[in-house]
């Protein structure tokens, strides 16, 4: 009988030190500062221009039948985020010119068919050069030359006459590493087959590119 008081006393000795005692584990903190989010950005250029600096890429004048030129677009991506896809389009077309008398004479004299209609190339003898122009553009690959294979194979992106690609959207697979770029080649013809038709007939418009993300 005596063990057991002994026994309870020593518990509640014990029980009476951890009410009133203090006693310390081992801890340790650590704080991430400084954080933050910012965002990448995407910015396409057109030959090393960008915004309100981008110049005409045609400016042609005098143009006759058997007339070809190539012209390069280079498109590069300037900033930190890659773009995925590039949608072109070619818009805002307006058209000028006067049938001149070689024009009328070979449409059998209808002067009447001269009206000019700045937005109808269709006005007959008007404007008939954007359907004489024949435009090809081709990616020319990794390389950024003509010719070449795998990775540096040249693919034709578009074909057709100037007409054919008025107003129309197209969409360029594959887009535009962070700081890389890719190079088009703009490839015109007017055939030897093409007349008076087209004599002191203007085509104006917009070429406009879109990287997306």
């Amino acid at each position: 009988m005596k063990k057991i008081i002994a026994s309870i006393s020593i518990i509640a000795a014990a029980g009476s030190l951890a009410a009133g005692g203090t006693f310390a584990l081992f801890s340790d903190s650590e704080s991430s500062t400084g954080n933050s989010f910012a965002a990448g950005t995407l910015n396409l250029t057109f030959n090393g221009q960008d915004g309100a600096a981008v110049t005409p890429l045609f400016s042609l004048t005098n143009l006759k039948p058997s007339d070809t030129g190539t012209t390069n677009i280079v498109l590069a991506n300037t900033g930190s985020v890659a773009g995925t896809s590039i949608t072109a389009s070619i818009s805002g077309a307006t058209f000028t010119g006067t049938c001149t008398e070689p024009e009328v004479n070979d449409d059998a004299g209808n002067a009447d068919d001269c009206a000019v209609v700045a937005s109808d190339e269709d006005s007959d003898l008007t404007n008939e050069l954007d359907e004489s122009v024949a435009v090809s553009i081709t990616d020319l690959g990794a390389d950024a030359l003509p010719g070449g294979a795998g990775a540096d194979e040249d693919t034709v992106v578009a074909t057709g006459t100037l007409s054919d690609l008025l107003g129309g959207g197209l969409t360029i697979s594959g887009g535009i590493a962070a700081s890389g770029s890719r190079t088009f080649s703009v490839d015109w013809s007017i055939a030897n087959t093409v007349g008076n038709e087209i004599q002191n007939d203007g085509v104006s418009f917009a070429l406009s590119f879109t990287l997306n993300q």
